[in-house]
């Protein structure tokens, strides 16, 4: 009897189709605190199929990083180190990281357009800024630095309330450029040479300090911006309605609340999957193809805020790839796990059982 073949890992990124890959990011560039609305999450059955819409499909995707697809082009995209030299992963993220500030300071703003500082230390502000560009033209190491100075200088004069949804993101960004500056900076390598510092090793660390401050600030955003306080993102789901495409799709039930419980704890997922280091490539991936969508709705705005993230996207899509467990026997896991279910099937619908 011929028996009808099936992959598990097709069904698995037929369901990621269905797992939106729309980070709004910060909900406050658009919406002030005072326009937010009073809204909750009152539990219903809708939440808890979003829930299983995002969890099943995460699970299944970490289990196929670990163990391999079975599908050669799949696997290609996830295992295979894309090869870019560091020089020029260092050198697209210390440009775009400069470009940024550059930015920001002819705008005469600091970090992001939400955070204002206090009138008397808004010129430092915008000074310890022009450092972290004028001193990329000797060292981007020291660049870094300034990067860093100007996190610590916004924890400061910036409540945690707001500045916790930019610090990791940048206190990862400085340490990336300060670990770096060797690949780029004449002066940069000639100081880790007197110092004995291993720049392969200062790579490897600034990657790891990358991933995780990325993941955990794409955490936090979904968090303060989406799940704690929904209705900050439930006033931009009504400024911009066609993000919540569940309507479209013949989901009229799920409505724009349910939709910002969704993607929130879509960026959840994914940041905490990013920040512990599980699904490193298939993760970035979304990333990536979330800050374009979003780029292109957004136009120029977008594009300039989340300069340091396109950065650290480019940076991480082609450094993180996760090795399959036990590779040698990853031919015959899939077939493993198909025989054994088909066997469980025949066995429960035998005329014998019956």
């Amino acid at each position: 009897m011929k028996t009808r073949k099936f992959k598990l890992p097709s069904l698995f990124f037929i369901t990621l189709l269905l797992y939106s890959p729309i980070t709004l990011s910060h909900v406050q560039w658009f919406v002030a605190s005072d326009e937010m609305k009073y809204a909750s999450f009152s539990w219903d059955n809708i939440y808890t199929n979003l829930t299983l819409l995002v969890l099943i499909p995460s699970i299944f995707g970490v289990f196929i990083t670990r163990h391999g697809s079975n599908i050669n082009i799949i696997d290609k995209i996830m295992y295979t180190r894309i090869g870019f030299s560091k020089v020029i992963l260092a050198s697209l993220f210390s440009v775009s990281t400069v470009l940024f500030f550059l930015l920001i300071v002819v705008q005469g703003g600091f970090i992001a357009p939400n955070l204002n500082l206090p009138s008397n230390q808004i010129l430092t502000g915008v000074y310890l800024q022009s450092l972290v560009v004028l001193s990329a033209c000797i060292s981007i190491s020291l660049s870094g630095f300034f990067v860093l100075v100007s996190a610590f200088f916004m924890m400061v004069h910036i409540p945690l309330a707001i500045s916790i949804n930019y610090i990791f993101e940048f206190l990862s960004v400085g340490i990336f450029m300060l670990l770096t500056g060797p690949y780029l900076s004449n002066l940069d390598r000639q100081v880790f040479t007197k110092l004995n510092i291993n720049k392969a090793a200062m790579w490897s660390i600034s990657i790891k300090f990358l991933r995780v401050g990325i993941g955990c600030q794409l955490a936090i955003l979904a968090y303060t911006e989406k799940l704690a306080y929904p209705g900050l993102a439930l006033v931009f789901i009504e400024m911009f309605p066609f993000y919540n495409f569940f309507p479209a799709i013949g989901l009229s039930t799920v409505s724009d609340l349910h939709f910002v419980y969704f993607i929130g704890l879509c960026e959840l997922i994914l940041g905490v999957l990013l920040s512990l280091g599980l699904a490193n490539r298939l993760v970035m991936i979304m990333l990536v193809i979330a800050f374009v969508t979003t780029s292109f709705i957004h136009g120029a705005h977008e594009i300039e805020g989340h300069l340091p993230l396109f950065g650290a996207a480019f940076v991480l899509i082609c450094e993180l790839k996760n090795s399959i467990k036990n590779r040698s026997d990853q031919s015959g896991h899939w077939d493993k796990i198909r025989y054994s279910l088909y066997d469980s099937y025949v066995s429960k619908n035998s005329p014998a059982r019956k």
